[in-house]
Order: structure tokens, then sequence, then C-alpha cells
């Protein structure tokens, strides 16, 4: 393999365990290539028996002719059921890879790409890819086949022999061109791709902003224009494609018309060939055109197949930077200490030196305006973002030096819009706790007040979850989502405006239940709803990056002015515009 091919080379590993299946596959490709080598022989001597009336030649030669058709057929189904298992296996290797690189991902470097760009790689690129060693195994079979229609037209006539591989060297550069063009058109075509499956999944996610905002038009007029570019591109490389074909047949005609003119004028004259091979040569002659188109379809199995390995390599093989990394050692203390946090994202300071300590068995508060860096260091305390500079300790222990199992098992968060797998709800619980009774879920769901929602739903616990969790309100999820942390039971539970999308009633029961949880959890609120943090003594007040106090309600009402403005601005609850 060229040196120049190093992403199929950085692919092999895929192959590697199974060598068995590939050496099958060699040997079927062997036997069938072996065995299509001596068809031009064999047609020779039927079409020899035809001309020369030998009719004993031309039946046993059509006998054997058979017979070796039914052995090459044989050997190509074998072919067929190997490569067809081995590309089944390297494809699931390769989607597993993706995906377990995907989930390790640092979050961050994660949403720098679109669902697009993950799911052309998932699925075409891998389907392609996966195919690579069988489908060139495949068109060796072919091409060795036609290779012995070559090898023979030399044997009957070396003047035709170098007439024909004169004609296929040229009919190789053309096939070459077409590639080069190809691969540049793909790359456009590819990107076009990505950008048409996220505008798609966009819609699909967004669904019903798009139509309660009346933007069904602007949608589909941004999907259309992305949708038209890709025609265009497609249908530019089917253009290409077809001109480059059209000189590829000028250039076959203009060998027929080489080979006839020197037969004619040259060869028959010269009593250097005889009719009957020059019909044989010429029932050849398409057998070694196919040849070239062999030729060209292998190379052509390379360039793609290294573009696309590089693009699975992309995710596959991350640098060190992009992945997740943890430490060695299990949390023995949920009490956090943050000791002058700084986060920036590009040159947009989030995070200004935080130092903040939070009480393990205790409810700490943290409110302020949308966009003073709340959701940020709620993310930095899951370690979803890094700690650029400074230090988050829980327990004593630096979370860079925690175990992910420890970490993980230790926090829960229930996001302000928490995410509902499309699966049952019953399973939406087990996925989150495999160990939970039937019981245990039914009494987190009580405890949530979700439990007679559930019941009253088609199924109950087995009702189905849409995508997007459609059939669900958003009251219905914040209460699930919470009911999935009482099952979870970490010591670390962490509410983004847990009552956001409840009603008043639904709203204090809540907050009754974290009130409760703040006894034996270390819990930290997030919220705009001043009124359900009051009674807390823990309440931390965010300002542009910064502490701007920390305390109860009555100090903080007599000392900030952050904290008066909010308690006397009644509002709706505001979503936090921070991407962090």
């Amino acid at each position: 393999m060229s040196r120049k091919y190093k992403n199929l080379r950085g692919f092999m590993p895929f192959y590697r365990q199974y060598t068995a299946q590939i050496i099958a596959l060699g040997f079927a490709m062997l036997a069938a290539s072996s065995l299509g080598m001596l068809y031009p022989w064999l047609m020779s001597q039927i079409t020899i028996g035809i001309t020369g009336k030998d009719s004993a030649l031309m039946v046993s030669s059509a006998l054997w002719f058979m017979l070796l058709i039914f052995a090459h057929h044989s050997f190509w189904f074998l072919w067929g059921k190997f490569a067809g298992n081995l590309n089944n296996r390297v494809a699931f290797d390769v989607k597993q890879r993706i995906i377990e690189s995907f989930l390790n991902t640092k979050y961050a470097a994660a949403m720098k790409n679109t669902s697009g760009w993950y799911l052309e790689r998932l699925n075409d690129d891998t389907a392609e890819v996966s195919a690579f060693l069988s489908n060139v195994m495949g068109t060796l079979v072919d091409l060795l086949t036609n290779v012995g229609f070559m090898i023979y037209v030399f044997i009957l006539n070396w003047q035709c022999g170098i007439i024909f591989t004169l004609g296929v060297i040229i009919l190789y550069c053309v096939q070459a061109l077409k590639i080069r063009q190809n691969l540049k058109l793909l790359k456009n075509i590819k990107g076009f791709k990505e950008k048409s499956s996220s505008l798609f999944s966009e819609a699909a996610a967004g669904i019903k902003d798009i139509k309660t905002l009346g933007i069904k038009n602007q949608i589909e007029k941004g999907n259309n224009a992305v949708n038209n570019r890709l025609a265009k591109e497609q249908a530019k490389q089917i253009t290409v494609s077809e001109f480059i074909d059209r000189i590829y047949g000028l250039v076959r005609y203009g060998i027929d018309t080489v080979l006839v003119l020197a037969c004619a004028l040259w060869l028959f004259p010269a009593n250097q060939i005889e009719v009957v091979t020059i019909l044989i040569i010429f029932n050849f002659k398409g057998s070694i055109y196919e040849m070239m188109g062999f030729f060209a379809k292998i190379k052509n199995l390379f360039v793609q197949g290294d573009y696309q390995a590089g693009r699975i390599l992309e995710i596959t093989n991350l640098q060190t930077a992009e992945l997740e990394t943890f430490g060695e050692q299990a949390l023995t203390g949920f009490g956090i200490e943050i000791e002058n946090l700084f986060f920036a994202y590009d040159d947009n300071i989030i995070l200004k030196n935080i130092s903040l300590a939070i009480p393990e068995n205790a409810c700490t508060a943290i409110i302020g305006y949308s966009g003073s860096g709340k959701t940020t260091l709620l993310n930095c305390l899951n370690k979803l973002l890094p700690v650029i500079r400074g230090a988050i300790k829980i327990g004593g222990t630096d979370i860079n030096d925690v175990t992910e199992k420890s970490l993980r098992e230790s926090i829960f968060t229930v996001n302000q819009e928490p995410f509902i797998f499309s699966d049952t709800i019953l399973n939406n619980f087990r996925l989150v706790c495999p160990a939970a009774t039937d019981r245990a879920i039914v009494e987190a769901c009580m405890r949530a007040n979700i439990h007679a929602e559930i019941l009253a739903m088609p199924k109950g616990y087995e009702t189905p979850i849409n995508e997007n969790s459609s059939n669900l309100s958003g009251g219905q999820k914040q209460r699930i989502a919470i009911a999935r942390a009482i099952l979870r039971n970490s010591r670390i539970i962490i509410f983004d405006e847990p009552a956001s999308a409840l009603d008043n009633d639904n709203s204090e029961k809540i907050m009754a239940l974290i009130r409760s949880l703040a006894k034996t959890h270390t819990v930290i609120v997030v919220t705009h709803k001043l009124e359900d943090v009051k009674s807390f003594n823990h309440i931390v007040v965010f300002d542009r990056g910064q502490i701007a106090a920390y305390g109860a309600h009555p100090h903080l009402l007599s000392t900030c002015e952050v904290y008066r403005k909010l308690l006397n601005a009644p509002r709706a609850p505001l979503v936090n515009s921070s991407n962090f």
C-alpha cells in the first residue's frame, strides 16, 4: 500500500482480529480468479470449433466451459458470504469505536461538531470503509480474470497485444482524471450532506418552537437552500463523470479503429494474423477494456477509502487533549470547596476568581441574572468544562484526581431542560439505576409528585416516550428527572431551575422535597424564583462572573443590590443564555 494512503493504514487494526475470515476471503478470491483466467482459452477453443466446423471440439469445449462457470460462481458465492460477514463485523466494531470515542470526548470538544458531522461518519463513511478490503479483493478477482484475456491476446498476436497495452494506458489516464475530479467533488458533497443532516435533526428537535413561532417557511427555506446546493454538487459530479466517460468511450472506439486498420492494412496482408485469430481478439476486447475499468476501480477504492477512513479516524483517534481524563481516588467527603476558579471561552471571561465553600448536608442556592456564570459553574463542578485556573475540591480531593465512577456516582444534576430518553418511562429509571426495584421507582415518583400522572398515561410506566419527549409536558419532564435523582441517591444533587416549568402547588412540593434531601445530601439549587430560597441559610449571588454576596436572606436584602433587584422585579422564569 502506498505511503500516501496513511489513513487506510490507520484503519487496518479494525481488520486484524479477523485474520481467519480474511484468509478464507483470499482463498475464495484466488480460486475464483484462477478459474476465471481459463475463460479466454476455452472461449477461443469454442470459436475455433465454430469457424473450423469441428463439432467435437466445440461440444467438449462448451461442456468444460459450463463446468468452469459453475465452479467459478461457486467460489464467487463463498467470496460473497465471507465478504458480507467480514464487512458487518468490521462495521460493527467501527461504529462501536466511534460511539465510545464520542462518549469519552470532552464536552466542549464534542459540541464543536454538529450532529450531521457525526452521523455521516457513523453511517455512510463506516459502510464504505468497512467494505474496503472485500471490495478490493472482489475487484482483483475480476481484474485477474481479465488479465488472462490480455495475456492470451499476446499469445495469439503480439502486435495486437501492444496496441491494446498502449490503449489501456491511455484509458487508465482518463480514469485517473475522473477519480481526482470525483474526490474533489465528494468533499463538497460530504460537507453539504453533514449540513443537511444537522438542519433536519435541529428541525426535529425544535418542531414545537418552529410551529408555535410560525417559522415553518424560514426553516424550510434554509433546508431547501442547503439541499439545493447539495443537489447542484451531485449534479456537477454526474456531469463531470459523464463527460469523462464519453472521452473514455471515444478512446475505446479509437483503439478499435487502430486495431482494425492495423489488421486490414498491415497484419492481414502480411499473413501475420488469421481471420479466426482476429475474431477471437475482437471477441476478447470488451474484457480487456473491462480490465482497465477494474484497475481504475481499485485506484478509486484506495483514494476514496483513504479519504473516508480519515474522516472516521478524526473521531476514533482523538488527541489526548480532546479526551476526558480522571484520577484514581474515590470521594470520601461531599462538601465542596471552590478556590480562585477562573474560566474563559475564547476571549469571553465567564468566571473570575470564584472562591466558595458549599457545605455538606445543606442546601446552597445560587442566584443571579442570566449570563452571570451560574451554569458555567455547574458545568465545572460536573467536570464538563475544564478548570483553567484555580481548583474545585470535593471532600478535600481535587476533582481532577477523582475516578470517573466515583465522580459520576456522587453527583447527579437535574437540568432545567432534562433529557428524557426515547424509551419507556420505566426504562428511563432503570437506565440511571439498573438495580432499582419497581417499588423503589414508584416511591421515587411519589416523592417527586409524578406517580399519579404516570399511572394516568396509556400504558403507565410502560408508556413509550417519543423522540425529544414530545408527549411529556415541561413539568412532567422536570419531575421525572427529579425522581431519577431521588432513585440514584447521589450524595451531591444539583438542581438547575427545578421549578421553572411547575405550577405553584408542584413548586412548593418540590422545594419541600429539596429541603428534605438537604438533611442528608449536599444540595445546590440554581433558581430565579427567589421566594423559593428565602428560607435557605446559604445563598450565593452571582453578578457578571463574580460572587456579589453570600449569606442568608435578611443579610443579603440589606447588603446586596443585585439581590434586592432580583427579589423586587417579578418576572417569568428566565433561561440562562450562557452556552456553559
